[in-house]
């Protein structure tokens, strides 16, 4: 006689319910471990700022920098404009948020003799705004940083309570580090003793690495780190959290977002005597 086959049982409903339960459960387990590696790794914010959603992060000062770049900026209608994920917008919004901007820094010079056209526009129309004003000087590996700084300093025009010059510092240099670094010096120096302040370097993350890092002769002075979306992992007093803000008064270009690490009052002694 055959054996007779036994019939499968049927999972009763609490059984299936705890199946789906467990299967639910591990599926939010490996997403909640994806999206924690993603956030961790900054993929997530990177995707974020190339596709002009990141948010801003907050600060008690905030700043923009500008050259001929940014085409004709309206100054008298200058400020920020934020949606409730603090994204920038350019057109302005009354259900949006608004604030002021604290600090406007303009392209002055770069080279030995190159001079930004609209730089003297947008410093009186900054000034006139009553903004904390400032300028900078892109410098160029391949020019004599001595005439590069009396470039910067016969046209920069400025005056006591203005923010510190700004050395701007970028790209790869095709010359030796100390080379680069002594060049770099020589420009900050000489501008220092006109000034009576010490510069504000502006460079990247990764550049202030390679030639600033435990270098003594820079480390008094004031650094203004740029990298995106999120924060440099070296020393800084600024910070250039964005190149793809937006702002009132300047509808058509983007803008560079900075943050003052510190507080207003910190910011207030930040200035040429």
């Amino acid at each position: 006689m055959k054996p007779r086959k036994r019939s499968k049982r049927k999972p009763t409903v609490p059984q299936r319910m705890l199946h789906w339960f467990l299967g639910l459960s591990a599926l939010l387990v490996v997403v909640m471990v994806t999206m924690c590696f993603l956030l961790h790794s900054g993929i997530v914010q990177t995707l974020a700022y190339y596709t002009g959603k990141c948010s801003l992060p907050t600060a008690e000062v905030m700043g923009v920098d500008v050259s001929h770049h940014q085409g004709k900026i309206e100054w008298d209608k200058v400020c920020f404009n934020f949606n409730s994920r603090r994204i920038l917008t350019a057109q302005f919004d009354t259900t949006n948020l608004s604030r002021p901007i604290d600090f406007a820094f303009a392209k002055a010079t770069e080279g030995e003799t190159m001079r930004d056209w609209r730089y003297e526009y947008n410093q009186e129309g900054i000034r006139k705004q009553q903004i904390r004003f400032g300028a900078y000087h892109f410098f160029s590996y391949t020019a004599d940083p001595a005439r590069q700084a009396r470039n910067f300093m016969s046209f920069a025009n400025l005056q006591s309570g203005d923010l510190p010059p700004v050395l701007d510092v970028e790209g790869d240099p095709d010359s030796p580090v100390m080379h680069v670094r002594h060049s770099i010096l020589t420009w900050l120096r000489i501008v220092e003793a006109h000034y009576g302040c010490k510069p504000i370097v502006y460079t990247y993350n990764s550049f202030y690495k390679k030639y600033f890092e435990d270098q003594s002769d820079f480390a008094d002075y004031v650094f203004w780190i740029a990298r995106y979306p999120y924060p440099p992992s070296v020393g800084h007093t600024l910070w250039q959290c964005s190149d793809r803000g937006r702002l009132i008064g300047c509808p058509l270009h983007h803008v560079d977002i900075n943050i003052f690490n510190g507080t207003r009052e910190d910011f207030d002694k930040l200035r040429i005597p």
